[in-house]
């Protein structure tokens, strides 16, 4: 199996091509200018002139320095244009632990986000995450120089019933949402709270959404990226607990 990932940047869509070398190689013929990320198995005469290529891979390495360097060289080329600098830091942290290319053109980032979450953390408001690996995904020695608390949302909510706990949870917390900066890695529900406890005029500093999932969670993350309060987000189902604290350290290390 031979998987290529295709930018195509006039129209800010980028797709896996996938199937055996010949095949990939053929399709790609006509998609001379656009940026390609490719193994670095593909035969460099076979892809000559098709555009901008970039390998994925090199030569083999133990040094943790080495792979993180290459890693975020890799990522710069990837992210899309218009990105101030402080965005890259963030979204490359997003990119980086999701391992997934097509992530770069999912992050959207609202104006001043960035700045709103660093402001929050210089101010010491709390990190609310929904669940645990969220908050276990955050660098403590970064946290501790902030001396900010976390709060994970889903120990406040108990029991069965029509609402899931991540919602309830989020309700429960009522006017504490205010001002913190709240990150969701996992439950579309606890998002959907979150905004409609900004309607009521509980807004957080920044919200981070980036819920996973077939259910909600795709039309959650649009509501966020069409509302006025400062996010960052990951369209589409994609997502999860580890993108989400991603952010949260990206942030930490802006301090």
């Amino acid at each position: 199996m031979f998987e290529v990932f295709v930018f195509l940047k006039e129209k800010d869509l980028a797709i896996s091509v996938q199937g055996d070398q010949e095949r990939v190689l053929s399709f790609l013929e006509g998609l001379k200018g656009e940026k390609l990320l490719v193994p670095t198995a593909a035969p460099e005469s076979a892809l000559k002139g098709i555009g901008n290529v970039i390998h994925l891979e090199g030569e083999r390495t133990l040094d943790p320095k080495e792979i993180e360097e290459r890693s975020y060289s890799i990522i710069e080329k990837l992210l899309p244009e218009g990105f101030s600098s402080m965005e890259k830091k963030v979204a490359s942290r997003m990119i980086h632990a999701s391992g997934d290319p097509m992530v770069a053109r999912m992050i959207k980032i609202s104006k001043g986000a960035v700045e709103k979450g660093v402001d929050a953390l210089r101010k010491v408001k709390k990190i609310i995450t929904d669940t645990k690996m969220v908050a276990w995904g955050i660098n403590k020695k970064l946290l501790e120089k902030t001396g900010c608390e976390v709060v994970c949302a889903l120990e406040l909510a108990e029991g069965k019933g029509k609402e899931t706990r991540s919602y309830k949870a989020f309700k429960i917390l009522g006017d504490s949402l205010k001002e913190s900066i709240v990150a969701i890695g996992n439950a579309p529900t606890a998002l959907m709270a979150c905004l409609e406890m900004a309607e009521e005029g509980v807004t957080p500093s920044l919200i981070i959404g980036t819920p996973v999932g077939f259910v909600q969670a795709r039309e959650a993350k649009e509501l966020l990226a069409k509302s006025p309060i400062p996010h960052i987000t990951l369209l589409g189902t994609r997502g999860g607990s580890s993108i989400a604290a991603a952010a949260i350290n990206a942030l930490l290390s802006l301090v």
